[in-house]
């Protein structure tokens, strides 16, 4: 997570991590110029303050930098038994199934499944950051050397090109996240060669197209659509203004 540089936001995300908060801190944020707060907002970040409440009980209310692209918090918390859901094919012998989307912040949860004897996933740019475990068999890249054995955790650089193949013969599977700062996840490409020509876009779009009844969807307005296996609200003791 990011958080602007100034000793004002420092404050407060320690006083996160640490459930503290002394009043004479709670007084400086209070009297922060608006020339700051307009400066915060110019860079995008939406802002919390911490608040100590009776029992040094604490709760975020809107006021001081948070950089985690929230405008407001979500309330919503879903489970979804992803065993349940049906993969849905998206290229030869490639599955995806969509766990979670949620559109404001162009971040989607998936499973992603290969068959034994599969062709090469399509060749792709990644216009996201993806972070995926691998849940059985392996995996590996045409441009690399590894293979990405079931227990493994992969990081995908945002701007990486690469094409993912597997000739395990029972197949591979993994979950993961894509975070974007748009809607568009992949730019893929119809040769294992960032110079060739570009096959097609895939989008959050996308995973809302093939979003099963239980997939957890938070839209862009805030509403939350699915039926997930679980959903609680948890955010009664936190006070959003």
């Amino acid at each position: 997570m990011r958080f602007a540089s100034c000793k004002y936001v420092e404050v407060v995300y320690s006083a996160a991590q640490l459930c503290f908060f002394s009043i004479e801190y709670y007084r400086t944020i209070c009297e922060l110029s608006a020339d700051f707060r307009a400066t915060v907002e110019s860079l995008g970040l939406y802002y919390f303050s911490l608040m100590v409440l009776d029992r040094n009980i604490a709760a975020f209310r809107k006021g001081i930098a948070m950089g985690s692209g929230f405008a407001q918090l979500d309330r919503i918390t879903a489970d979804i038994q992803a065993n349940d859901l049906e993969w849905v094919e998206v290229a030869e012998g490639s599955y995806f199934k969509a766990l979670t989307v949620h559109v404001p912040t162009n971040t989607v949860a998936y499973a992603f499944r290969m068959d034994p004897g599969a062709p090469d996933f399509p060749s792709h740019f990644h216009i996201c950051r993806a972070m995926s475990f691998t849940t059985k068999g392996w995996f590996g890249y045409r441009e690399g050397t590894n293979r990405v054995d079931n227990g493994m955790f992969s990081y995908e650089a945002p701007g990486s090109f690469h094409t993912p193949f597997s000739d395990c013969p029972e197949g591979f599977e993994a979950r993961g996240i894509f975070e974007s700062d748009s809607e568009v996840l992949l730019q893929n490409h119809v040769e294992p060669n960032p110079n060739s020509e570009i096959l097609g876009l895939f989008t959050v779009q996308d995973f809302l197209d093939i979003a099963s009844k239980e997939t957890h969807v938070v839209h862009a307005d805030g509403s939350v659509t699915g039926d997930p296996h679980f959903k609680y609200d948890f955010s009664s003791g936190v006070e959003v203004s």
